[in-house]
């Protein structure tokens, strides 16, 4: 179960009907050799990134390796989750991506997972955090000219970079600007910062 946090040494030694086992993300602490003289384990399933057969012949998969990607940039859309590494895992088909969410921030989602490698099947499921962060934008500040002895104009920005059909009127604050030129300044080239 989820609850557990300890395995202790040997815990499943010499269990001869233990044929595969998924071991939960909250397991932190390993006994020695759980699983020595388990003649029938084919498979250890770690939600960790723990990796060690603990004293059996098994193969062991890290479910870490083929979890998709936990950040994305926004696009307007909900991220398409895609395990990795031509994995023995598969989404069940009572994955419900209406609960994926599009927007910025940080989620948690339920994930129904089956593990099949030819000898073993299983299935189980996980709770998998992603985050959308925002998608960067470009802006560039307008080159501009006065005549000598007149105030400075007004500055101006442009963006690029936008998604979604999105444009300027998302931006809600231009920022200060600031150059070091003043109407008393000599004619040439002033940089303007935002």
């Amino acid at each position: 179960g989820n609850g557990v946090t300890t395995i202790g040494g040997w815990a499943f030694e010499g269990c001869s009907s233990l044929k595969s086992i998924v071991v939960p993300k909250n397991v932190e602490n390993f006994g020695e050799d759980i699983f020595s003289n388990c003649p029938y384990l084919l498979t250890i399933i770690y939600l960790s990134d723990y990796y060690s057969k603990e004293g059996s012949n098994a193969t062991v998969y890290n479910l870490t390796d083929f979890l998709p990607i936990n950040e994305y940039v926004y696009s307007g859309k909900a991220p398409t989750f895609i395990l990795h590494n031509n994995p023995p895992f598969y989404f069940r088909s009572s994955f419900d991506r209406s609960l994926i969410k599009q927007d910025v921030g940080t989620y948690t989602v339920p994930v129904p997972l089956m593990f099949n490698d030819g000898r073993s099947v299983s299935s189980f499921d996980i709770e998998y955090t992603y985050t959308i962060k925002p998608a960067k934008i470009k802006a560039r500040i307008k080159n501009t000219s006065r005549t000598y002895g007149e105030t400075n104009p007004k500055f101006e920005t442009t963006y690029s970079g936008f998604v979604n059909g999105e444009d300027e009127s998302v931006i809600t604050s231009h920022g200060e600007y600031s150059t070091t030129a003043t109407y008393k300044s000599d004619a040439g080239e002033y940089s303007i910062k935002q």
